[in-house]
């Protein structure tokens, strides 16, 4: 009887050298594709504070001219003095 030095059977890799042509095309396709999925996911986690940022000033700036349009259909039916109503002290 053998002894054996391995208790499970070992796994087996194909050789480069064994696979045909069309292994050799798909693994060649999944390696770009990984590649090619890991740099699409690290410049979109560092991306996404510029663009949430730009978001933001978006929003403010729209927020902003909207304010400003509805302030001056307001102000066209007062006038200045309507408002502001100046007074003087007699002590000084």
């Amino acid at each position: 009887m053998e002894d054996k030095i391995y208790s499970r059977p070992r796994i087996r890799i194909k050789s480069w050298k064994n696979r045909n042509r069309k292994q050799k095309i798909k693994y060649v396709l999944n390696r770009i594709l990984l590649i090619l999925l890991l740099f699409l996911v690290l410049i979109l986690k560092a991306a996404y504070p510029v663009f949430v940022a730009c978001c933001e000033n978006a929003a403010i700036s729209s927020a902003t001219n909207i304010l400003n349009k509805e302030v001056n259909e307001v102000m066209l039916v007062y006038n200045y003095n309507d408002l502001v109503s100046l007074g003087k002290d007699d002590k000084r």
